[in-house]
């Protein structure tokens, strides 16, 4: 029965640290927008909308797999700028500037 007891234990705690299942949606409206995100597990997820007069600037991390991100950025004088870093296997990325 102890046996079967500490199995348990164990895969509850590797099944909860396995599933992260983050998800984070940024949205930025103004004259300068600035944003990071980093996120670590399985199946995060992370929405960046960017909307400035002046430029905008994105940085998305990602470690594990199964992860997606977007980002979309819109500006009018300055510059779009989107940084995505996703470490792992099967990660999505889709990044969209105007």
């Amino acid at each position: 029965m102890r046996k079967l007891l500490l199995a348990s234990v164990a895969a509850l705690a590797f099944s909860a640290s396995a599933h992260a299942a983050n998800v984070v949606v940024t949205t930025q409206v103004g004259a300068a927008n600035s944003s990071t995100t980093v996120q670590s597990g399985f199946a995060n997820t992370a929405i960046l909308n960017q909307a400035a007069l002046f430029g905008n600037s994105a940085s998305v991390t990602q470690s594990g797999v199964f992860n997606f991100s977007s980002a979309n950025q819109s500006t009018i004088f300055g510059n779009n700028m989107a940084g995505i870093l996703q470490l792992g296997g099967l990660n999505t990325s889709i990044v969209t500037q105007h």
